[in-house]
Formats: structure tokens, C-alpha cells, sequence
């Protein structure tokens, strides 16, 4: 091989070297946004739960995004008659 080519060589196998450690710090990235999205999916789980026990109004949407975030939790002595 001559000069050019080892160093080409060597470049290409630096690159690979950076490319790796990269994949590995997004695996762990990935690793951690999974544990927090379970994390928060045992809290939100957790609420619905205690909410069973609270009358309360809630709306709900086909959209998964949308569904279940206006809460309205009704209280004693926060009663009104809706007429026409």
C-alpha cells in the first residue's frame, strides 16, 4: 500500500471508531427516554386510578394525544344545574 492509501485506511477506521461510540451514546439516550416514559406511564396510570374514586368530568378523544387531558374534578359544594 502506498502512502495515501494507509491513510485513507486509517481515516476510514477512525471514522468507524467515532461512528460506534456515537451508536453507543444513542442507545443509551434511547435507553434513558425508555425508563422515563414508563416512569411516567406508571404515574399517569396511578392517577387514573385515584381518579376513579373522585367524581369528576373528563374529556375524551379519539386522538390518543388529545384524550383525557381537560380534567375537571367536581367538589362538594361546587355544584351547579345547567338548564336550557
Amino acid at each position: 500500500m502506498d502512502e495515501a492509501a494507509l491513510q485513507k485506511y486509517k481515516d476510514m477506521e477512525e471514522e468507524l471508531k467515532e461512528n460506534a461510540r456515537l451508536m453507543e451514546e444513542m442507545e443509551q439516550s434511547y435507553q434513558q427516554k425508555l425508563a422515563e416514559a414508563k416512569i411516567k406511564a406508571a404515574a399517569e396510570k396511578e392517577e387514573m386510578n385515584r381518579m376513579r374514586s373522585v367524581p369528576h368530568l373528563m374529556n375524551l378523544s379519539e386522538d390518543p394525544l388529545l384524550n383525557a387531558k381537560v380534567v375537571y374534578t367536581i367538589t362538594k359544594g361546587n355544584l351547579q344545574h345547567l338548564t336550557k
